[in-house]
């Protein structure tokens, strides 16, 4: 079994070795999809180690998100969910944290694909301030959320919009 702190690094060898595989084949049938790419990403995200190892780990993530790109491909809410779930767990709280989470999910908006994936791992991903600040015109003054407050924009290319109540 894998060490816990080296699943970033061997989930990216295995995508580079697919990459490769295709490249010389142009077999279609084994070219990297979006799942694929998102299944690093969560494996960088479930990355347990030292500061260091973790940081390894968020690097690789936010590369093979960049390489979705160039591999032509666009990324979705699961995409953008599991880059969340990465910051949360391998950064510290704090200022870094909260810009690189900001970020993403500002990303994630204009692309129109914040779902109820995306918003539950904001949720765990932020602090209280971040989160108010970045869903704050669809939270009451209490701030709790109102689903049917999140702008249309925000939602436009998630195929199955389903946000439910929770108690």
């Amino acid at each position: 079994s894998i060490q816990r702190h080296m699943k970033a690094q061997h989930a990216l060898k295995i995508l580079k070795k697919t990459n490769e595989m295709y490249k010389s084949s142009n077999d279609e049938n084994i070219k990297p999809t979006l799942f694929t790419y998102n299944v690093v990403i969560d494996a960088c995200a479930m990355c347990n180690g030292n500061s260091e190892q973790q940081g390894a780990a968020l690097k690789i993530a936010f590369a093979v998100n960049k390489a979705i790109s160039a591999a032509k491909l666009e990324q979705n809410s699961i995409t953008y969910g599991t880059l969340l779930k990465a910051a949360g767990r391998l950064l510290p709280q704090g200022s870094q944290r909260s810009d690189i989470i900001s970020a993403v999910f500002d990303k994630c908006r204009q692309k129109g694909y914040v779902d109820q994936n995306v918003v539950k791992s904001l949720e765990q991903a932020s602090d209280r301030n971040t989160y108010y600040q970045l869903m704050q015109v669809a939270c009451d003054r209490n701030g709790h959320l109102h689903h049917e407050t999140i702008p249309k924009e925000w939602t436009k290319n998630v195929k199955h919009l389903n946000f439910t109540k929770r108690n």
